[in-house]
């Protein structure tokens, strides 16, 4: 699950995928808290309030929605049911007699419900590039694994769709 590492996210593996199909930078991730999520009563969208540049940490600026795509299939990626179902184990996890989680806390929490680290974000990046047998590094020796790996894979994955990206 991904908390197996201190300092680690719990669901990594979905934050991965919900920071990719949201088109995030790693800092927009660790900043990231449940109050900045909407989900919309009928089921079928989940808003996520975002920063509009870098000097915009606390999401002051916009918002990008995405509706649900699997039309209930598993296995199909679909930001909306990950992103219910991740809050939905929050809730179950850490809120205290069958109530909700609080809104201020990390949307990608450790294992102690403290926030992550950007530092922490990237490792995540690496750790699952390297299950994918990727190279951390780039033919200069450089990291070829970023901040911004998010934003690039989920741009290619939605363009490869053909769907229009337009931030």
């Amino acid at each position: 699950k991904g908390d197996a590492f201190l300092g680690w996210p719990i669901n990594a593996r979905d934050m991965v995928v919900l920071a990719s199909l949201w088109m995030l930078r790693e800092i927009e991730v660790a900043f990231a808290r449940v109050s900045d999520v909407e989900l919309s009563k009928c089921g079928k969208f989940v808003t996520w309030l975002l920063p509009v540049s870098k000097t915009d940490p606390q999401a002051l600026g916009k918002k990008r929605t995405l509706g649900c795509t699997c039309g209930g299939k598993p296995g199909v990626p679909c930001g909306n049911c990950l992103m219910r179902s991740h809050i939905k184990s929050l809730n179950e996890r850490f809120s205290s007699r069958g109530g909700t989680v609080s809104d201020s806390a990390p949307l990608f929490p450790t294992c102690h419900v403290n926030p992550v680290t950007k530092q922490v974000v990237v490792k995540v990046i690496e750790f699952f590039a390297s299950k994918l047998d990727l190279a951390l590094t780039n033919e200069v020796g450089g990291r070829a694994f970023g901040g911004h790996s998010f934003r690039v894979s989920g741009a290619r994955w939605m363009a490869g769709l053909g769907i229009a990206i337009s931030l």
